[in-house]
């Protein structure tokens, strides 16, 4: 079983009590509970605006943990960004939602063609990074986080995809994130897990394999 690392939270406002745990994610407020993980990956909503809309008024006594971005939004501009992370006092940020959810099907293609992809998230952490932004990695294959590893991206998140009705197939994307978390372990990463709302046991066994997990609250 991997050291302990404390959990965190993705959620519009701070966790009561508890800064040091929330992902700060203000887009969040304006989707229902219930589909927020699946309307956040979708372009039905603007979290990076609403973010940089949030940041100015810095409606915390301490910051919380982080922040998160959609890193793949090709308007993004790392120059606008970086001065209105540390004037918040925002130290950490991860790719979430990250396009990666979205693999295999006919929007996956279309936002690859658009260079809406994996390699832009990547340049926008690495880029963070080199500005003092401390990047959190979104990783939904071991591939994904090797190649996180590649571009100096030590700490990830295992993402196992949106929950479906299908048992077999949380089992199977369980399955993957277990081998994942084995794989990336031993390659030096600090790894946490994404848990979306619909997954239950078929978890547990990736939770066990890493240092903590990550939801939506």
């Amino acid at each position: 079983m991997a050291a302990h690392l404390p959990d965190l939270v993705i959620r519009a406002g701070l966790l009561p009590g508890g800064a040091a745990a929330t992902l700060f994610c203000p887009g969040l407020g304006g989707l229902p509970p219930a589909r927020a993980e699946l309307l956040a990956a979708l372009p039905v909503v603007d979290l990076n605006a609403a973010l940089l809309a949030a940041l100015p008024r810095r409606p915390w006594q301490a910051p919380p943990a982080g922040a998160t971005l959609f890193a793949a939004d090709p308007f993004l501009r790392v120059a606008d960004l970086l001065p209105r992370l540390r004037q918040a006092g925002i130290r950490r940020v991860a790719n979430w939602p990250t396009v990666q959810v979205h693999d295999g099907g006919e929007l996956a293609r279309g936002l690859h063609s658009a260079g809406i992809g994996l390699e832009a998230e990547l340049r926008m952490l690495a880029d963070l990074a080199a500005g003092g932004i401390e990047p959190l990695g979104y990783a939904a294959s071991a591939e994904a986080g090797q190649r996180m590893l590649a571009a100096g991206i030590r700490s990830l998140v295992l993402h196992p995809g949106p929950a479906v009705a299908d048992w077999r197939q949380r089992a199977a994307a369980g399955a993957a994130m277990l081998a994942a978390a084995q794989a990336l372990a031993a390659e030096g990463a600090v790894l946490r897990l994404h848990r979306p709302a619909g997954y239950g046991a078929e978890l547990d066994a990736a939770a066990a394999a890493v240092a903590g997990c990550v939801s939506l609250g």
